[in-house]
């Protein structure tokens, strides 16, 4: 969402930022890094390089269609490759002896699939605004937010009607 605003430059600061004190206050909590955030991390980076030696504004239309791909291509390289980003988050809530159970495992495959549904279709309105249609600010902040909470509550109440208990923050 940073990267919708008008700025990129202080946006992708902003968010490499972020994504790097989260990374630390993890680590000191003795937790391994995400691959989520690891990508993130370098994503912004990467963004923060470019900004320094060039003027991001010409590409401001697609940065926000970029950092949405980015998190999209992330989390369908985690379930392809059989890992899906949900786990790294939910191992850190549950005792090792549960990290093998199907029905642990299966959880995070089908939490992370309804997180790529939700990024896919954050997809939508970036490629739009390319494609030249005229649609209000608000909407993309709008659309984005409805869909997490969206997942967030599909995430609760799917762990809850599987009487798991563990979290996915």
């Amino acid at each position: 969402m940073l990267l919708s605003l008008h700025q990129s430059e202080p946006s992708a600061l902003a968010g490499f930022l972020v994504t790097f004190l989260v990374v630390i206050i993890n680590s000191v909590k003795k937790r391994q890094p995400k691959i989520l955030q690891v990508g993130t991390i370098i994503f912004f980076l990467i963004l923060v390089i470019f900004a320094a030696f060039m003027d991001l504004s010409p590409f401001s239309r697609s940065i926000h269609l970029t950092g949405n791909l980015v998190i999209t291509t992330i989390v369908l390289i985690s379930i392809i490759t059989r890992n899906p980003f949900t786990l790294q988050y939910a191992k850190d809530s549950v005792a090792k002896e549960v990290w093998s159970s199907p029905q642990f495992i299966r959880a995070n495959y089908v939490i992370s699939w309804v997180w790529l549904a939700v990024f896919m279709i954050n997809l939508i309105l970036p490629i739009l605004v390319l494609l030249g249609f005229k649609l209000p600010r608000w909407l993309g902040w709008l659309i984005p937010l409805f869909c997490f909470v969206i997942a967030i509550r599909f995430t609760k109440r799917y762990l809850k009607s599987r009487k798991l208990s563990f979290h996915i923050s």
